[in-house]
């Protein structure tokens, strides 16, 4: 019985490994695509700004940019709304409102990307262009994220539009953190005078902190690979500004705009090797929150 079971986890274990084989031999083609630009270039290619398919000059710069800009700033925006709309439904939210508006976040997680991106398109975009970007350049003029032209394809669009694909994914998690908060802790803090939004943010807010950055952490992990929705509604140009109003792109838009029209040649391998920047920033983006999320499990914060 021993030897059968001994037999069987090792060939769980094979089998597992196998799993891997697709993801190391995705790197190793990344890695041998893009070596003639990294040849090519060199350490310049991480370093410099300027993205010319016709005159063969290429750089990371501009996309590494624009992917930290929008998917921090989706983060900012995404994140307290996500948290607060969980902290409403686990201890506000009467059973009327409470199950539509649960129904509704699972809703929006589930739809696809380029919906997101065409509703970006048609409705964001003219949103910031005609009403958002006017009262931020007049409120915060003195701001240089809010001046220069505004086309309504910015960087802006395009953060507001990826706030709301992750929004779901932070409330689902945040929720089921606030479901573990130990309703002693709860009842201890009322029974001690303190008011209802004092309890929330002593037991829930306070208490759960590590979980909900957690939380907000995964919804990054999405936020940084977007491609359809983000290529729709950024503009797509290959500069860095200090502008949120104006465009800008993203290492995944720029694959997803010009690859299918590019050489096989210098050009193509530039795309490769920013897939494989992407790669290597997402993929080191959840070893990290997989990290955070294992020393929440060991504290007793996660299930």
């Amino acid at each position: 019985m021993g030897h059968s079971r001994d037999y069987t986890k090792i060939f769980l274990s094979c089998l597992s490994l196998l799993f891997l084989g697709p993801l190391f031999y995705c790197l190793f083609l990344l890695i041998q695509e893009s070596y003639p630009a990294l040849s090519h270039f060199g350490l310049g290619f991480f370093t410099h700004q300027n993205w010319s398919p016709n005159t063969l000059q290429f750089a990371l710069l501009p996309f590494f940019f624009g992917t930290l800009i929008t998917s921090f700033l989706s983060l900012l925006l995404a994140g307290p709304v996500g948290i607060w709309v969980a902290l409403y439904l686990e201890t506000a939210a009467p059973h009327v409102i409470k199950r539509p508006l649960l129904t509704f976040v699972e809703v929006l997680a589930a739809i696809p990307s380029i919906t997101y991106g065409l509703w970006g398109l048609f409705y964001m975009v003219p949103f910031v262009q005609h009403y958002l970007g006017p009262v931020l350049s007049k409120i915060f003029f003195f701001l240089p994220f809010f001046q220069g032209p505004n086309l309504g394809i910015s960087i802006l669009s395009a953060s507001l539009v990826l706030a709301l694909m992750i929004l779901p994914t932070i409330a689902s998690l945040s929720r089921e953190i606030f479901k573990q908060t130990s309703y002693d802790l709860k009842n201890a803090a009322l029974s001690l005078g303190a008011t209802r939004w004092e309890m929330c943010s002593l037991v829930y807010l306070g208490g759960n902190s590590k979980g909900l950055v957690a939380a907000t952490l995964l919804g990054l992990g999405r936020s940084l690979g977007e491609t359809m929705a983000v290529s729709l509604v950024i503009g797509n140009s290959p500069k860095i500004t200090s502008s949120l109003l104006s465009a800008g792109a993203t290492m995944a838009s720029v694959i997803a705009n010009e690859y299918g029209e590019a050489d096989l040649g210098l050009h193509g391998a530039s795309l490769t090797l920013v897939g494989l920047c992407l790669f290597l920033v997402t993929f080191g983006a959840n070893i990290f929150i997989k990290g955070i999320l294992q020393s929440l499990k060991k504290l007793g914060m996660l299930q």
